[in-house]
């Protein structure tokens, strides 16, 4: 009769740690760059974990306040990621403890094995669940960060090209100004000749063959 409620305790109590303690030990063991622009929400955050704790965990036991912790945890969860979650669920479930030792919150009552049971249940519950949740948010960060990324770097590539392409086309500008000057020349002096072959009133007799031959070789 006792081993198996026993078993189920010591099962729950591993269950717990491996949700609470773990995930601290990698969350925290991993360097990251402090938030600075978040310290005051920050502070918010732990002040309202605090408040919370204290107004469940320190109530009468017939008071069962116990959902009123989810929130704060899912605000560390979608604002802060992993390591503020893991740090909340870890002081939820300190103080969770404490206040169940000293015979208070939902969870003092009945026998101390009992209340043990359902108080690690509640742990591994409120660990599990905010767990998902922050391991999902920090998921499409992640997707969002890389977006930006390709995106970065697409907008290069495409300001790369268009810097090409402005300078082909300048290129391309100034080698039609320099055909068309270079063709500006022998165009004007056949134009000049021909006028000169169509009214050779205005040219000597004897000048008309040397104006078609230079007409021919300008052209």
């Amino acid at each position: 009769g006792a081993w198996p409620r026993l078993w189920q305790t010591w099962w729950l109590g591993d269950a717990a740690g491996a949700l609470v303690v773990a995930p601290a030990l990698l969350a925290w063991s991993v360097k990251a760059a402090p938030a600075w622009e978040r310290a005051k929400e920050a502070a918010a955050l732990a002040v309202s974990l605090a408040l919370v704790c204290a107004l469940v965990f320190m109530a009468p036991p017939s008071l069962p306040i116990d959902f009123a912790c989810l929130p704060v945890l899912l605000w560390a969860a979608l604002r802060f990621g992993p390591r503020a979650t893991t740090a909340a669920v870890l002081s939820l479930s300190a103080l969770a403890i404490a206040g169940t030792l000293r015979g208070r919150g939902p969870f003092a009552f009945g026998s101390a094995e009992a209340s043990l049971l359902v108080l690690q249940a509640f742990i591994c519950t409120c660990a599990a669940a905010a767990l998902l949740v922050s391991a999902l948010v920090a998921e499409r960060r992640a997707a969002e960060e890389g977006l930006r990324r390709v995106q970065a770097d697409l907008e290069a590539r495409v300001a790369e090209r268009t810097a090409a392409l402005a300078k082909s086309n300048d290129e391309l500008s100034l080698f039609a100004s320099m055909v068309a000057h270079e063709l500006q020349s022998p165009l004007r002096k056949i134009l000049m000749f021909g006028d000169l072959v169509e009214h050779p009133e205005l040219a000597p007799e004897e000048e008309k063959g040397l104006y078609v031959r230079r007409m021919r070789e300008s052209a």
